[in-house]
């Protein structure tokens, strides 16, 4: 009679088929006598009852096969955020609940926080924070044990301060349970109805089954993402490593090349040139301390404004530190050169904005120009001081090796067979390192010879500067001041002596005639080198005074020239004709102007001591005015 309602239940038919079939059977039963009927009846029931066990045991098995499934699916996943998010979704369809979420143990708050949410719609369940111990979670977390409840706000365990949320949300029944490994609790994994329920032995251990593996894969997860952070940490070592060995390397190769430069005897210019290319700037100039072009370097094909460049970034803002300025949609920048405490220069790039690695180039370059510098400053120092060795021996009286000297002189490229010239430098204050300096710079570019003494600068140069040995030298030397005069040429040397002497008054007479700062040759000052160079310049100013200056306040008063009256009236020799046709004015204006000087100055000025002494204030007056 139930044979094939057993049929059906063993062969899973549709759940409908058999509710008829128990129908129709329990009717059939109702048709059997009555001593029949009970057998029958206990029978059918047996069957029920199997029924109900083999529905459970199929639907066990699903949750099984879903529970392995889940498990499967969160050891292939390697993101905790993904194992996470999967954890809730599954734990919400295997319960059947409205809502699944999951809090984490915070080890250093002490507290749980909430991670992920599935269900959810508001947001102030996504913020919920509960210490160890509070609420249904807390107590979870706390003692590591599954809970729940089937009204959470019913409940003696509910939480006050998150009452809040849990009625935004509509939450009532939470089953909770620990996600465990080992014995440590890492967070609590719930499910929740928005409606009252009971959940089972079987639902419990089911999420807890999930929440075991669960755990299990967020520290799986978590040690990935350590191993993976651990690894990207290590490749980007790595490339650091390898970019820092680059940078070494390149540092190292242009250290070389510019060490090589400056060993192998290459001036600023190759240096330049190189740490442009390294660079790819579009220009490098190298100035020495006085602003004086040392070395330009330009990128082939483009034209570049030097002077705008050096005006843009002058003025450092430290010593050792660059002036990096916008330039034209470039960077302009410029470096001083700095060596023991001493500004030897200053480097100026222009070009792409300069990086971290571009500026340790530029101090290697730095380097090794200061290097170079420095080597080319104490070759010229002991340079300077065989020049200086070679004339102080030719001012000596008879100097008893000529032979000796000239050849000396030869081996540093001094001809001393060609004219030459003696000049004397006074300095405006004093004799300073840097003039002696500029000055050795100088003769060694002219061919000559430089010695320095307490008080002033000798030099002897080729004559071949056309104007003047001495004003060239003033023009060259401005930038320090000084005074400078010059006798010759001469080509024996036994003459430099008296050339010295001559010089050196005709640069104490420049100085004595309030000419500071001004070269002369000793034939333009005439006699008056012999006669005044050793006179002191107030002396001189008194005396032309006490001659000229009634004429020189009436000039200035009347907008007249008397004075030069008086010199054309000298130099015609005290011809009033000749007077008249040097000034191209009338004879009779020659006069009138005459008996005004008479008038000014006496009518003895004319005639005598008195006219010598008059002529020679008017030749002193004249020297005294600059050239």
């Amino acid at each position: 009679m139930l044979g094939t309602l057993l049929r059906q239940l063993l062969d899973d038919g549709p759940s409908s088929d058999i509710d008829a079939e128990i129908l129709t059977r329990s009717a059939e039963i109702e048709q059997l006598p009555p001593d029949l009927r009970s057998e029958a009846r206990a029978e059918l029931d047996t069957v029920v009852e199997l029924r109900g066990l083999l529905e459970m045991l199929r639907r066990r098995s699903q949750e099984l096969r879903a529970l392995f499934e889940t498990a499967g699916d969160l050891s292939s996943m390697r993101d905790v955020e993904r194992v996470l998010q999967a954890i809730v979704r599954r734990g919400r369809q295997l319960l059947n609940t409205d809502i699944a979420y999951l809090m984490l143990v915070d080890p250093e708050r002490g507290d749980t926080y909430m991670r992920v949410t599935e269900g959810t719609t508001g947001k102030g369940f996504s913020d919920i924070r509960l210490p160890l111990g509070a609420g249904l979670g807390g107590q979870v977390a706390a003692a590591g044990i599954p809970l729940w409840t089937r009204n959470y706000l019913a409940d003696d365990r509910h939480e006050p301060v998150i009452d809040d949320s849990v009625t935004e949300e509509q939450v009532v029944a939470i089953l909770g349970v620990p996600l465990r490994v080992g014995s440590k609790i890492l967070g609590v994994l719930f499910a929740a109805d928005r409606s009252e329920r009971v959940f089972s032995t079987e639902e419990i251990s089911l999420l807890s089954s999930l929440a075991d593996h669960a755990a299990i894969a967020i520290e799986n997860a978590s040690r990935f993402e350590e191993t993976r952070d651990a690894l990207e940490q290590l490749e980007a070592a790595k490339v650091e490593i390898e970019s820092n060995n680059r940078r070494l390397l390149r540092a190292v190769e242009l250290h070389e090349k510019l060490m090589g430069l400056v060993v192998g005897g290459h001036d600023p210019q190759d240096l330049a040139e190189a740490l442009r290319a390294d660079l790819t700037a579009e220009c490098v100039l190298v100035h020495d301390d006085r602003g004086g072009t040392l070395a330009t370097s330009v990128r082939p094909g483009t034209v570049a404004d030097t002077d705008a460049l050096v005006a843009a970034v002058s003025g450092t803002d430290a010593v050792g530190w660059p002036v990096r300025r916008p330039l034209d949609g470039l960077e302009g920048a410029a470096v001083p050169i700095v060596a023991a405490n001493q500004v030897l220069g200053t480097l100026y790039y222009l070009g792409r904005p300069l990086s971290e690695d571009d500026l340790r180039t530029v101090e290697r370059g730095i380097s090794a120009i200061s290097v170079l510098l420095l080597n080319q400053r104490a070759s010229d120092e002991a340079d300077n001081r065989l020049r200086g060795e070679i004339l102080a021996d030719l001012l000596m009286q008879a100097p008893s090796d000529v032979m000796g000297i000239r050849r000396r002189a030869s081996l540093l490229g001094v001809d001393l067979g060609q004219p030459f010239v003696l000049v004397v430098i006074l300095p405006d204050h004093e004799v300073t390192s840097a003039l002696r300096s500029e000055a050795g710079g100088l003769a060694r570019a002219a061919g000559g010879l430089v010695s320095s003494y307490a008080d002033r600068i000798v030099a002897l140069v080729p004559q071949r500067w056309s104007s003047g040995p001495a004003r060239e030298v003033v023009r060259r030397l401005q930038h320090i001041g000084v005074t400078a005069a010059s006798a010759g040429p001469s080509t024996e040397l036994s003459d430099l002596i008296d050339l010295e002497d001559r010089a050196h008054r005709a640069a104490n007479l420049l100085v004595a005639l309030g000419r500071v700062g001004e070269g002369a040759a000793e034939e333009e000052l005439g006699v008056f080198g012999l006669l005044l160079s050793e006179a002191a310049p107030d002396r001189i100013r008194s005396f032309v005074g006490a001659q000229l200056d009634p004429v020189r306040r009436y000039d200035a008063e009347k907008g007249s020239d008397l004075l030069a009256t008086m010199a054309a009236f000298f130099a015609a020799e005290g011809s009033a004709a000749g007077t008249a046709a040097a000034l191209f004015i009338h004879v009779n204006t020659v006069y009138q102007r005459l008996e005004r000087v008479d008038r000014l100055l006496g009518t003895g000025w004319r005639t005598g001591d008195r006219a010598l002494e008059v002529r020679l204030a008017l030749r002193m007056d004249r020297l005294m005015r600059p050239t």
